[in-house]
């Protein structure tokens, strides 16, 4: 019975701590909500951040490249001086005498080819000699007999003009080749001389050939080889033809 009385007034005591603990127990709930809502607010901001951080330096990655690109080009637009020096540069040795080279190239045409009128480009015009440079040449002429003559008799020649001391060879005719083929024939010989190895910066590259390079001006007039078919190529040279009193080894 002292039991029973005691939790009857208790009971009224309980009763009214039953509110106030869901109360507090509600409260304290949302503390934590509040807390956990002003977390996942800073955790937001801090990931909005960094993705604008990221973004700023994926951008910065990509102009930068074009910005030197740029500048580079601005570089060159106001310095038209430099970039021209520049370009020079790459082949801007003479790296034979040309007066001897083209000596060379007419003894090679008067002595062995048969030449009766200087053609000029002397060197191209040995080159381009398919039997459509008929002026100048001694009748019956035979282009393919010419050429052989030159490729054995090449390194003789070479060997007196070296040496100097020879009477140049008088024409009453010359005979100038189409320019646009005689480039082409050049090209096609002074692109493989500067192919190779310490002859890249010479200006002079044809001619230099004739000089420093007889076995490659040989193939050049060796059928069946890269630089005879690139010479073929350049199709027919016309020529022009006048009469002179006398024409010296100009080439």
């Amino acid at each position: 019975m002292e039991c029973d009385s005691d939790n009857k007034l208790h009971a009224p005591l309980v009763a009214e701590a039953a509110p106030r603990r869901q109360r507090c127990a509600q409260r304290k709930w949302c503390v934590r909500a509040w807390r956990n809502k002003r977390m996942r607010g800073r955790a937001a901001v801090c990931a909005a951040g960094l993705a604008v951080a990221f973004a700023a330096v994926a951008l910065t990655a990509l102009a930068a490249p074009h910005h030197r690109h740029h500048h580079r080009r601005r570089h060159h637009r106001h310095h038209p001086a430099a970039a021209a020096a520049a370009a020079a540069d790459a082949v801007d040795e003479a790296c034979v005498d040309h007066a001897v080279a083209d000596r060379l190239a007419v003894e090679l045409g008067s002595r062995l080819a048969g030449w009766r009128a200087l053609a000029r480009p002397a060197g191209a015009s040995l080159l381009l000699d398919r039997g459509a440079l008929a002026a100048g040449r001694p009748d019956g002429y035979d282009w393919r007999h010419a050429h052989q003559a030159v490729t054995n008799g090449y390194d003789a020649v070479l060997t007196d003009v070296k040496a100097g001391g020879l009477e140049p060879p008088s024409f009453e005719d010359v005979c100038d080749v189409a320019a646009p083929a005689a480039a082409c024939a050049e090209a096609c010989l002074e692109s493989r001389f500067r192919a190779r190895d310490g002859f890249e910066r010479c200006s002079d590259g044809a001619r230099a050939a004739f000089l420093l390079a007889p076995d490659l001006v040989k193939a050049c007039l060796t059928p069946e080889t890269p630089c005879y078919e690139c010479v073929a190529s350049c199709g027919v040279a016309a020529e022009s033809c006048r009469p002179v009193r006398v024409a010296r080894s100009s080439g």
